[in-house]
């Protein structure tokens, strides 16, 4: 078995999987009391990926927005372990002078931990 199967196997489930990873996202943007869901956005981008550094291989996801841009990804590497981003871009809602930019998640499928990625407002001290 190649790599690329293995990559490919490790995760056979896609909805299952893009269900688990918008749910650690809509959790984390819950807790700090962010009521914008993300946008609806379909995976319009599937390829296998090489790692420049290390020659492994990843199954890359792409989801793309309404105008047709990259809003977010998955990479999927062979050992189970999931990277996830998708862009949020709104103003936080407890922490002044603060947007998020972004959330990810990441960790096994049935782990996955979530943050957000935070930066400052511009213009705003």
């Amino acid at each position: 078995m190649n790599r690329s199967q293995t990559v490919i196997d490790a995760f056979p489930d896609e909805a299952e999987l893009l269900s688990r990873i918008e749910r650690a996202f809509s959790l984390v943007l819950q807790r700090v009391g962010a009521t914008r869901v993300l946008p609806d956005s379909d995976v319009a981008r599937r390829e296998i990926r090489r790692d420049v550094f290390d020659g492994s291989e990843a199954r890359y996801l792409e989801w793309r927005n309404a105008q047709d841009f990259p809003c977010g990804h998955v990479l999927l590497y062979p050992d189970g372990l999931i990277y996830a981003e998708h862009d949020v871009l709104i103003r936080h809602p407890a922490l002044p002078g603060r947007f998020i930019e972004a959330v990810t998640a990441w960790g096994p499928l049935g782990q996955l931990k979530a943050e957000l990625r935070l930066l400052p407002m511009p213009g705003v001290p």
